[in-house]
């Protein structure tokens, strides 16, 4: 090799590294390369406002409101009667056994009442604590259809300003909050309210809990007791 012809290789790579090193975009990757993702694609979701105007939530809220006013009729039946057992206690005389006996009496019915009224409201608890779980269940449904679909790889809970609300309710809006700006384009709201105005597909079935219900390759087939002969004939 000449001395020109290796004095053109060296000064060559020299080049090369120098524009490496100054920041220059390497040559593109062959076809069938992965090439690694730039960044995360965000949405938001307020979910107050989806649950406002979901069709199923809105009727579970109906059946709710006329559970408790069946509850709140119940205990108003109740006071009548109490008032009633007043009204009577009120009637006899004083110190004697009869009005002793109707303020045990009118006693009692209060406490039943007392006890009543709670029952029924940790009833409505439970109730509103199952109306949630499942309504939350079936938006985050929506939102990882909608997510899938456009290629969101993280949603956020999206929290709206408490506008007429009292400072304690605006100090507990802001300590809950999650996101403190989102442009408009990465709200997903309208596509969750959207995709949630007809049913949801069926979720799959678990596919373990029916293999393990299938008995295996390994496992012997239940084995069929002989009857006891009865000495007659066979045949008979």
């Amino acid at each position: 090799m000449s001395i020109s012809r290796a004095a053109f290789l060296v000064s060559t790579v020299f080049a090369s590294g120098v524009l490496l090193a100054q920041g220059q975009s390497p040559a593109p990757a062959a076809e069938g390369t992965a090439l690694p993702r730039q960044g995360i694609t965000i949405g938001v979701v307020d979910f107050a406002k989806v649950m406002e105007v979901y069709p199923r939530a809105i009727q579970e809220r109906k059946k709710l409101d006329e559970f408790w006013k069946q509850c709140l009729a119940q205990v108003d039946q109740e006071r009548r009667r109490a008032d009633e057992i007043r009204l009577k206690r009120d009637d006899l005389q004083a110190d004697t056994m009869d009005r002793d006996l109707k303020d045990l009496e009118y006693a009692a019915k209060q406490r039943e009442i007392e006890a009543l009224k709670s029952v029924l409201a940790q009833e409505r608890s439970r109730r509103v604590e199952r109306l949630l779980v499942t309504m939350y269940e079936d938006v985050q449904r929506a939102v990882a259809l909608v997510a899938k679909d456009r290629g969101v790889q993280l949603v956020l809970r999206k929290h709206d300003d408490v506008v007429d609300g009292s400072t304690t309710n605006k100090a507990r809006v802001y300590e809950v909050r999650q996101v403190w700006y989102a442009a408009d384009e990465l709200d997903l709201t309208p596509a969750v309210i959207q995709r949630l105005q007809v049913p949801l597909p069926d979720e799959p079935k678990d596919a373990t809990n029916e293999k393990d219900q299938t008995p295996g390759k390994d496992q012997a087939p239940a084995k069929t007791q002989p009857k006891e002969s009865t000495g007659g004939k066979p045949g008979n």
